[in-house]
């Protein structure tokens, strides 16, 4: 759950600690290469086909925070997660990779889905992977809360119209 030790590396050295194969993909920048795509772990092919693909199987467990950025990628793209990943976020869950995080790393993750458009559809997919018990093992999705959420929905419609600041994450809880 901590945050990795940065150093120069060569570039796929640099790749291979991504998260996603979408995230891999380079455009070359060198005059003899310029506009030339480097796609060294089938990142365009993810796209072409519209998934989020985890790049390596301990993704999760170095790093549980992955699993809500690759739902916030996948509903901010429309795309959906592969098998593969969804297996791997289950596999996470189980071995409590989740419990190494702190709360202002988990919540910051949690809050940043919260402010995506259509927050239901998000929270339902956090749902059907189980990634709302490592935010609270309290938190249960009903009709209610789909109601409580479409509505927060429309005031942050209002307060946009209107200009008027209001941080979702904080406008959820209180509702």
């Amino acid at each position: 759950g901590a945050l990795p030790d940065v150093e120069a590396s060569p570039l796929q050295h640099d790749l291979i600690r991504r998260d996603f194969t979408v995230n891999t993909l380079v455009i070359a920048l060198h005059p003899d290469r310029w506009g030339r795509l480097l796609d060294f772990f089938g990142g365009m092919q993810d796209v072409k086909n519209r998934v989020i693909r985890v790049l390596h199987s301990l993704s999760f467990i170095e790093d549980p925070t992955r699993a809500y950025r690759a739902v916030r990628l996948a509903h901010r793209l429309g795309f959906k997660l592969s098998a593969d990943t969804e297996k791997l976020v289950r596999t996470a869950l189980r071995h409590r990779a989740f419990d190494a995080l702190s709360g202002h790393r988990l919540w910051d993750e949690f809050a940043a889905l919260l402010r995506l458009p259509d927050s239901r559809r998000v929270v339902d997919r956090l749902d059907g992977l189980g990634l709302l018990e490592p935010v609270h093992p309290g938190i249960k999705v009903t009709a209610g809360t789909r109601d409580l959420l479409e509505a927060a929905e429309e005031v942050l419609h209002w307060a946009r119209i209107e200009e008027v600041r209001v941080e979702p994450p904080e406008l959820f809880i209180l509702l």
